[in-house]
């Protein structure tokens, strides 16, 4: 009977270690993608983008410099400055964008480091209107009578970056600094109306000088400017996120600011989310 059990365990413990042996070899079924050993980013990579953009566009010194240009070399701007009250307020544009993007990334025992470009196309629009007039006579007693009437319009169609990344390889997770140059292409259309007039007043029998009626003309300035190019700097921050050995999702906010688009100055702020391919 003892040598029965004993032969019964010797076999149980045969029969257990095999299955756990067969069993260490099936798959496991759902488990997570997990990447094999080395760097799941360096290489080329690239694909596309969407996302949504908000603007302070600064509509520019279009009207300062047309009035200043009328008002030169008269005692109303060398007295007041009057030029410089002719300005178009900031407007603010929001519009979807949407795009695509190719870089090279470099890894180093963690860190990994890249360039990167990208498109986008947009619809960012603003455009505004402003109306000043005044009266001023000067010590010499002549009158003048202003007014400037100033309307501009600004758009940016299409802005490209070209920048340097900088991130940190947590497996199946790239978040990532980055910083480079901007370069925009948009229109510019503004014009100006500036109505200077002036007269000699004249004192009465009493001495006191009475208001007269000035004589001057009025003067149109600007003209439309199309495929107006700007260029300024880009900051942002990301994450890319690895969903198989080749392919990753990505969510980025950006900070656009440039200059000299026309006679304007954008300040952009992008939201954005992309899928990408790695080579």
């Amino acid at each position: 009977m003892r040598t029965l059990a004993i032969a019964a365990v010797l076999i149980g413990a045969t029969g257990g270690a095999a299955l756990a042996a067969d069993l260490s070899s099936l798959p496991l079924r759902g488990a997570i993608y997990e990447s094999g050993g080395g760097s799941n980013w360096s290489g080329f990579y690239a694909g596309a983008l969407a996302g949504y953009g908000s603007a302070d566009i600064n509509m520019g010194n279009g009207a300062k410099n047309a009035a200043a240009q009328v008002f030169r070399g008269t005692t109303l701007e060398a007295d007041t400055n009057a030029s410089s009250l002719a300005t178009v307020a900031n407007r603010d544009a929001r519009s979807a964008m949407y795009g695509g993007f190719i870089g090279y990334n470099w890894a180093w025992d963690g860190a990994v480091l890249g360039f990167e470009a990208d498109y986008n196309h947009t619809k960012l629009k603003a455009d505004g209107s402003d109306t000043i007039g005044r009266s001023y006579v000067d010590a010499s007693h002549y009158q003048y009578n202003w007014q400037v009437d100033a309307r501009a319009k600004s758009s940016l169609s299409d802005l490209a970056t070209f920048r340097a990344r900088a991130g940190w390889d947590f497996g199946n997770f790239l978040p990532y600094a980055t910083f480079g140059v901007a370069v925009g292409r948009g229109k510019y259309d503004g014009s100006t109306n500036v109505t200077l007039a002036g007269c000699q007043q004249v004192a009465d029998i009493n001495g006191i000088y009475q208001p007269c009626t000035p004589v001057g003309s009025t003067q149109t300035i600007g003209s439309p400017k199309k495929n107006t190019f700007s260029a300024g700097m880009v900051g942002g921050v990301g994450v890319d996120m690895l969903l198989t050995d080749g392919v990753f999702a990505r969510l980025e906010y950006q900070y656009i600011q440039l200059y000299n688009s026309g006679e304007a100055l954008h300040k952009i702020n992008i939201a954005r989310a992309g899928i990408g391919v790695r080579f």
